[in-house]
């Protein structure tokens, strides 16, 4: 199944720095074909017949035993990413499409998490839950109080962000 794998923290702020033939050479291992990135962040698109949660260790454990550090994996399928990319709620609201961010979760909060997820108070930024992704509209990204860390620690589970443009172009890709 046509897949993008969503690596957190590589090539981020000159920490975790992997070049881009490396990842796709360890990512070939676990016999994945087809395997291509998109910019230098840890958007590796990927056919492979693993379904998610297997195919997120899978790599995981790859990337640890190949580069000494653990990176964390969500992937989508290809279905997945086209309808993410046809759904945020802040879309045609905001006027701005820079400030649209989208979290990909591990998996699915429990429902107790997502009852007290609320936008802390007197933050402008917004906020909405859909399954496991989270759609953001940030007025100002770097000083926001939705951070990612603020976001695991609410929801108890793990996740990896992007901005509204490259989840829309890697979409696209997966769609090809």
């Amino acid at each position: 199944m046509r897949s993008v794998a969503l690596l957190r923290g590589i090539n981020v702020g000159g920490h975790n720095m992997v070049k881009m033939p490396i990842l796709t050479s360890i990512v070939e291992s676990i016999g994945a074909i087809d395997v291509s990135t998109y910019l230098q962040s840890g958007n590796v698109l990927l056919d492979s017949p693993m379904v998610a949660p297997v195919l997120d260790r899978t790599l995981e454990a790859a990337f640890a035993e190949a580069l000494g550090f653990d990176v964390p994996v969500v992937t989508r399928s290809h279905v997945a990413m086209a309808g993410i990319a046809r759904s945020h709620p802040f879309a045609t609201s905001s006027g701005d499409e820079r400030s649209l961010h989208v979290v990909f979760l591990s998996e699915q909060p429990s429902e107790e998490a997502v009852g007290s997820l609320a936008v802390p108070e007197g933050c402008a930024d917004r906020l909405i839950l859909d399954g496991a992704e989270v759609y953001l509209d940030l007025e100002n990204a770097g000083r926001t109080k939705l951070t990612l860390a603020w976001l695991e620690r609410q929801l108890g589970v793990r996740g990896t962000q992007r901005n509204w443009r490259t989840t829309c172009t890697v979409a696209e890709l997966l769609s090809r």
